[in-house]
């Protein structure tokens, strides 16, 4: 991987019966030490009673390397092991972290014609409501700034809530 391009980890732990609010406690406070890190663009947990993934990103590799080779990560394991385990720790690229299933990590991804499709179907909605509720009121924006600020809001809108609620929507037909 390219040291410029971004990095996303899908890690997947198992908790203890009985430890969920114990581990809850814990990945509240290991997400908040991450974000301390340089270069950290923020992490999503998914999952419930034992089971528990987290979707996490760094700017770039080597970024991501200084997180995961630190000792504040190393100790926030070491504290993890009388709760649960670290399961997977999968870095993803490109559209394939849009389409990982939290309970199922290192299933391929889908053939690229349903992640097109699958894509579709989350972000034209999404311009839909930015040109029929947005455009209309920044019309003496110019062009290129108004392009700039509606692509970002559509593609961090659809990373980080549409398209993983999308794919779990869409999961028999996108894994059958």
């Amino acid at each position: 991987m390219a040291t410029g391009d971004a990095v996303t980890i899908v890690a997947t732990f198992r908790v203890k019966p009985g430890r969920d609010a114990d581990f809850e406690h814990w990945a509240h406070d290991i997400t908040a030490a991450a974000a301390q890190f340089p270069g950290h663009m923020g992490a999503s947990w998914l999952g419930s009673k034992g089971s528990y993934q987290v979707v996490y990103r760094f700017e770039n590799d080597a970024l991501f390397h200084d997180w995961h080779d630190s000792t504040a990560r190393a100790e926030f394991l070491r504290r993890l092991e009388p709760i649960g385990a670290l399961a997977t720790d999968r870095h993803l690229s490109g559209l394939e972290t849009w389409f990982e299933l939290p309970n199922q990590p290192g299933r391929p991804a889908p053939p690229r014609w349903k992640m097109v499709v699958a894509t579709w179907i989350g972000v034209f909605p999404l311009l839909l409501l930015l040109q029929w509720l947005v455009a209309p009121l920044v019309t003496n924006v110019p062009l290129l700034i108004r392009v700039m600020v509606f692509a970002l809001i559509v593609v961090t809108t659809a990373t980080y809530v549409v398209m993983p609620r999308l794919t779990m929507l869409l999961r028999r037909w996108l894994y059958p």
